[in-house]
């Protein structure tokens, strides 16, 4: 009897002990900040309050302390985020996930992401370099931490992240700057016959985008308001950043003696703060650019460099980089003979299939532009970061509540965006790509979106003008409004084209009497209110066909009587609407395979899904060893989509050329309420069981920014050459 009872308490033991790990492993120690942390370099106590969103307010006397406290608050709060950016900028993913990611190694090695930064940093005066030593100090306390080291990501993954160097922001920095601009249409590159080696790198750059869930970010926009009823004005910022679970972006807030408080969204790895307010001022900056990869002239001076990559287990890897202050070379200098002025150009494929738009009104396609290269040219990256050098002054000018002078413009970032004031005026500043005025009003941004998001905030500045009873302008009404300008005058002149092929001799339309998958299709697109809600089925139709036009013609499509040039000619005309009748048939063929023949099962909020994913996990390039992670809570998770990047309601479209991208962080700021900031996110918690599951379906609703909230939590950061070491985690299983 007794020996069954000693099995049976064994058996408990090694139960409770799998179950320890199993817990462990699942969910990790607690994430909860200490109460007392030591930070290097600092010269008096700072203080950080978290609320229980994980928001850091920051109470410190000096500059330098407000620095340490923010990459504290940063190696705290986005621990994975800051080692797995670093590790991509300064290429050295192959030392962590193996020789699967070595090719993204060679593209920041080729970009000089680490190089550069580390020649940014050396430039700088001792000032800003004090700057971004404190800033190192506090990441490095919270990196360095066994709180964070023992995180479930870093041990899955059986690494812990590496000290902070100070230069290391300079490098994210630059990635982010790469990373806002968005590089060229593979299929626009080879119709212009662009080398192997060219679309190779657009493939590199896909997957870079790809590894990190970050791109698209120049669908962000901002728009400023006043109501005309109340004059409130709202300042109103969405940065879009493609289809991370983990958004790099991270609220926090700064209470700074003698000066106005600071409430911003800050980009962790770098103390650099994208929107917020400072005092009596409110910015939205806007990332944006485009990537140019084009045929030109080249440098002959240039020199090729070597630089050795490392893999897993030790093995070296050798990458060429011929890279000059403007760009970098990407296929090799020819070496039989000097380029000289007049020497024929380079070899070109000039059998690249033509343009769809470019048909002639015979149907045959026009002869390929054999002149359009350059003699003495190579096909090359052109982008500004290619210089050393940084934005941290503009940066601090956004912090510290003005905004850049002209002399004085983002260099790494194609940025602009909107500035406001407590008293309610506002004004674009730097470059954004678009921006539309109007009475009471301003939309700024870098995409094709922007004029149509500017409609809507005008008609509902005019109905709110028209409406005395209404209580003026809510930004979280803007923020579910659902109806597209774009499509309600898009879409009545593509169903014209598939009506002049469908009508019969009595005046009917053929698809009216049909009952098949089509018919049904196009009675729902002409009964369509061009709104983007999740139920929507036209929706689903209508994005479906437009993406199928973009994929063959690399455009969207224009008005029948802006076919092209010789839009007047019956032929053309006639061309283009068999065109749009044959890629609706497409369109609908393509939802009918993927989500059956029942219509009703085509609902937006099903084929524009809420996708996001984990950077760095199974469903990128991780390796073999990391795949399993499929089936945990480091899936992808998919929640109902809704919205639309021609609406103020955002989100994911098939329309879009690249990765979908549902993704945004949103903030506003009012100035009936200007000590507070709004933001709205949605939140994955996967430190907590289940948390992943607990993802809210809907729409997340907004938080309110206050100094004076409630906090969770606090940690005192200390100086660390004053104070014993601070208490470590203890795992609670």
């Amino acid at each position: 009897m007794r020996r069954v009872l000693y099995a049976a308490l064994a058996l408990v033991a090694l139960l409770a002990g799998a179950g320890g790990a199993l817990w462990y492993f699942s969910y990790g120690m607690d994430t909860a900040p200490p109460a007392r942390a030591n930070v290097a370099g600092l010269g008096a106590p700072v203080e950080l309050s978290w609320n229980g969103a994980g928001v850091a307010t920051i109470r410190a006397d000096s500059t330098t302390g407000r620095y340490a406290a923010l990459g504290y608050a940063h190696g705290t709060g986005r621990p994975w985020m800051v080692a797995l950016w670093r590790q991509t900028a300064t290429g050295r993913l192959g030392e962590w996930f193996g020789e699967e990611t070595l090719p993204l190694d060679r593209l920041a090695r080729r970009l000089g992401f680490a190089e550069l930064a580390r020649r940014s940093y050396a430039q700088l005066p001792g000032e800003q370099k004090a700057f971004l030593r404190a800033y190192a100090h506090g990441m490095n306390a919270a990196l360095q931490s066994e709180a964070v080291q023992t995180r479930s990501p870093f041990v899955l993954l059986g690494e812990a992240p590496s000290r902070w160097q100070p230069w290391h922001a300079l490098a994210i920095e630059r990635l982010y700057a790469y990373l806002a601009h968005q590089p060229p249409a593979p299929d626009s590159l080879r119709r212009q016959g662009a080398s192997p080696e060219a679309l190779r790198f657009l493939r590199a750059d896909s997957s870079l985008r790809r590894w990190l869930h970050v791109h698209d970010m120049g669908r962000s926009a901002a728009w400023a308001a006043r109501a005309p009823q109340t004059g409130t004005t709202h300042l109103f910022y969405r940065h879009a950043y493609g289809s991370s679970a983990i958004p790099p972006l991270q609220a926090v807030l700064f209470e700074r003696p003698g000066a106005g408080n600071v409430a911003a969204l800050s980009l962790p790895g770098t103390p650099f703060l994208v929107a917020g307010r400072a005092g009596p001022r409110a910015w939205a900056l806007l990332p944006g650019g485009t990537l140019a990869v084009e045929r030109t002239a080249y440098d002959t001076t240039t020199a090729p460099r070597h630089e050795r990559i490392l893999g897993t287990g030790g093995s070296e890897h050798l990458v060429t980089v011929r890279r000059s202050s403007e760009a970098l070379l990407l296929d090799d200098v020819p070496t039989n003979s000097a380029p000289a002025s007049g020497a024929p150009a380079p070899s070109r494929d000039t059998t690249a299939a033509p343009r769809p738009d470019s048909l002639r009104s015979g149907g045959a396609p026009a002869p390929p532009d054999t002149a359009a290269a350059p003699a003495d040219s190579l096909w090359q990256v052109r982008w500004a970061g290619f210089q050393p050098g940084t934005d941290l002054a503009n940066w601090r000018a956004l912090a510290g509540g003005e905004a850049p002078g002209e002399s004085a413009a983002f260099r790494l970032l194609r940025a602009g965006g909107i500035v406001a004031d407590s008293s309610g005026r506002f004004s674009r500043f730097g470059t954004p790509e678009r921006a539309v005025a109007f009475e009471g009003g301003l939309v700024a941004g870098p995409a094709r979106w922007t004029p149509f998001l500017a409609e809507q905030v005008q008609a509902r500045l005019r109905q709110a003008a028209r409406d005395t009873s209404a209580p003026g302008l809510q930004p979280q009404q803007w923020m579910q409004a659902d109806s597209s300008t774009w499509a309600g005058r898009l879409a009545p002149d593509m169903l014209a084209s598939v009506d002049s092929l469908s009508r019969t001799r009595s005046g009917t339309f053929s698809y009216e009497e049909r009952t098949d998958v089509f018919g049904q299709a196009i009675r729902y697109l002409r009964n369509w209110n061009f709104s983007y809600d999740g139920a929507s089925i036209g929706a689903s139709i209508f994005d479906t066909w437009m993406a199928a036009y973009r994929r063959e013609t690399g455009r969207p499509p224009k008005p029948r009587g802006a076919v092209d040039s010789l839009a007047a000619s019956d032929s053309l005309r006639a061309l283009e609407d068999r065109r749009r009748f044959r890629l609706l048939g497409n369109a609908v063929s393509r939802l009918a395979s993927r989500y059956g023949d029942d219509i009703e099962e085509w609902r937006w909020e099903t084929v524009a899904p809420d996708t996001r994913h984990f950077p760095g996990w199974a469903d990128s390039l991780s390796a073999r060893r990391l795949r399993a992670l499929a089936s945990t809570r480091y899936a992808p998770i998919e929640i109902p989509g809704g919205g639309h990047p021609s609406t103020l309601n955002d989100g994911a479209t098939p329309t879009s050329p690249g990765l979908p991208a549902p993704a945004g962080y949103e903030a506003w700021v009012s100035t009936d309420q200007w000590q507070t900031l709004y933001v709205r996110r949605r939140r994955f918690d996967t430190s907590v069981p289940f948390g992943r599951y607990r993802a809210q379906r809907t729409a997340p609703d907004p938080l309110a920014l206050r100094f004076d909230a409630e906090s969770a939590r606090t940690t005192t950061l200390v100086p660390a050459d004053t104070t014993a070491a601070s208490r470590p985690f203890r795992a609670r299983f």
